[in-house]
């Protein structure tokens, strides 16, 4: 979503599109304050520091995930997911079955992969472009921002001063 081309992600999309998916304008917006698509990393430092500084685009990701895959997944009569609304400092939870949960941290290297892989062949199929590798490509570019990792190496030689109880 944030690539310097614009890739469809959903059947109909295109630039300027009446209904584009429903949170491009949030990623988008989340690239923009923190100066650009590979600045996760800053993203969760200052949300420690600023933590309603994107409530907004946080919410309109998480009503997405809910008014889609939480709401769709299953049948109306054996839902898959629960949702369960929060409070006003929170965004709500969803539930994921135990035996659901407990497979997807068993195989979530085999998962992780294989929906890269489905992703990039979708993304190739609604954009008519017939090679799904450059799609994979972009899918698993890792971030080119340098990680600021001095907080975890204070942490690591105020961890030697430590005693064991």
């Amino acid at each position: 979503m944030t690539a310097s081309e614009y890739i469809a992600q959903i059947r109909g999309e295109y630039p300027g599109t009446p209904k584009p998916i429903a949170f491009r304008s949030a990623i988008a917006e989340l690239a923009t304050i923190t100066g650009g698509p590979s600045s996760l990393y800053n993203i969760l430092r200052d949300l420690k520091e600023n933590p309603h500084h994107y409530d907004g685009v946080l919410r309109l990701i998480a009503q997405t995930i809910r008014k889609g895959p939480v709401t769709h997944a299953g049948s109306i009569n054996a839902p898959i997911f629960t949702y369960h609304p929060g409070n006003s400092e929170t965004f709500g939870w969803g539930g994921v079955p135990t035996d659901i949960w407990l497979d997807i941290c068993r195989f979530e290297h085999w998962i992780e992969d294989s929906i890269i892989v489905r992703w990039a062949r979708l993304t190739d199929e609604i954009n008519r472009t017939a090679n799904p590798g450059r799609y994979l490509a972009l899918l698993m570019a890792s971030p080119q921002d340098e990680r600021d990792t001095s907080e975890v190496r204070q942490v690591l030689s105020n961890s030697h001063n430590l005693q064991c109880v």
